[in-house]
């Protein structure tokens, strides 16, 4: 036979015209059955001395073609360039035993061909290149009937991708995640199709523990990192905010634009708090309630304040005040001095240099002047001892009254 280049190709050369071969140009559904790699000896990707592609025996499902197991069929990729390329290794099936269970009465019989699509391997389509049976080629994949549903309606268009227990999602609302399992990669996932035999390597996720660590890139500009034992790191752009917690619950909190702020709090409820912008202040708090505050700007002043609601504030504004639980306080302001008794009693120290006493009456200088003018209407007044002369009891009281005003 003349080639176009005008050379001749032997008769006995095997090309499609001569094979004889009936084509095929069906797509049909399979589950891979065997994963041929690069270092096994039966696969001849790359010639017979140096194979470089894994190829995949697959069992067709269903059809006129169902069970028949096709060889070296070549996986459909997305990328194939020299430098871009993309590489996926396909699951096959695992934990068959391939025993008769007549001789082997304990041990339970695969599942049969029609329910393969509940067996552990990935499934596939496949179809031949050029229709030619002797060249599968694995074009896609196939929903597994094992495989948790679908999307319902209210999930909306979205994306999903889990592999090996990495789980990666796009939600219909634009929120990108990615997650992890913890579980291992041993083999001791069970093999629904034969408990008798459970014992197969693929990764199974411990119980309970799906999902343990969680990254969402929202769609709001956020970022949340989410460990399954508490620890949580977020993001937000658009707040300018940063929050981390701890898996006891510890967390630190930054917040700019106009507010400015840093917050941290421990689990007991020791806080740590600084703002700035126009609050500019700080503020320290204990589990049990004790706290010290700085506030600057205007205000400029420092408040002490107990659990139990002993209170001492330094302010530019208003001095020095002071208050206990019972009632007790203390003024300093404006060069005057205050203090007060949960019973009434006051002693102030004004500005001007007078002392003044008071208690729940009234001013204590009235019963000292009241006392005066009745020791000059009697000779026996015992205020001050044995009875003696008015003008000594005058003298006395007047003594008293001129220490207390000064």
């Amino acid at each position: 036979m003349q080639r176009d280049d005008g050379s001749i190709r032997s008769a006995n050369t095997p090309v499609w015209g001569n094979r004889y071969q009936v084509r095929d140009h069906g797509l049909y559904r399979g589950v891979v059955r065997d994963v041929i790699f690069t270092d096994d000896d039966r696969n001849n990707s790359g010639g017979t001395s140096d194979p470089n592609e894994v190829l995949y025996n697959v069992m067709i499902i269903g059809g006129d073609r169902d069970g028949q197991i096709f060889s070296n069929a070549r996986l459909m990729r997305s990328l194939g360039g020299h430098s871009n390329f993309e590489e996926k290794t396909l699951k096959k099936v695992e934990g068959l035993t391939g025993l008769d269970p007549m001789t082997f009465p304990l041990i339970l019989p695969d599942l049969p061909v029609n329910e393969m699509s509940k067996w552990n391997g990935d499934t596939v389509y496949i179809q031949f290149l050029n229709g030619d049976v002797t060249m599968p080629v694995i074009v896609g994949h196939a929903y597994h009937q094992a495989a948790e549903p679908e999307a319902a309606e209210g999930d909306g268009p979205r994306y999903r991708w889990k592999f090996n227990g990495l789980l990666k999602e796009i939600t219909k609302d634009g929120e990108i995640t990615w997650s992890k399992d913890n579980g291992s990669y041993l083999p001791v996932a069970p093999n629904t199709a034969n408990p008798l035999y459970p014992f197969v390597s693929q990764f199974a996720a411990l119980p309970g523990q799906e999902q343990a660590v969680k990254v969402t890139l929202g769609n709001e500009y956020n970022f949340k990192f989410e460990y399954m034992l508490g620890l949580n790191v977020v993001i937000d752009g658009l707040a300018d905010e940063f929050g981390f917690t701890t898996t006891t619950g510890a967390s630190i909190k930054l917040t700019g634009l106009e507010t400015d702020s840093f917050l941290a709090t421990t689990v007991l409820g020791t806080a740590l708090k600084v703002e700035g912008g126009t609050t500019d202040s700080v503020t320290l708090g204990t589990a049990v309630g004790t706290t010290i505050t700085v506030v600057g700007g205007s205000d400029d002043a420092i408040t002490l304040k107990a659990a139990f609601g002993d209170m001492l504030s330094i302010s530019a504004k208003d001095g020095i005040q002071g208050s206990t639980p019972t009632g007790t306080k203390l003024s300093m302001k404006n060069g005057a001095v205050e203090i007060s008794s949960v019973g009434g009693a006051k002693l102030v120290l004004d500005k001007t240099g007078f002392v003044k006493l008071g208690n729940s009456s009234g001013d204590v200088l009235k019963d000292i002047l009241g006392e005066l003018l009745k020791s000059m209407s009697t000779a026996t007044y015992s205020g001050f001892g044995a009875p003696g002369s008015n003008v000594a009891d005058f003298i006395q009281l007047m003594t008293k009254l001129a220490l207390i005003t000064g």
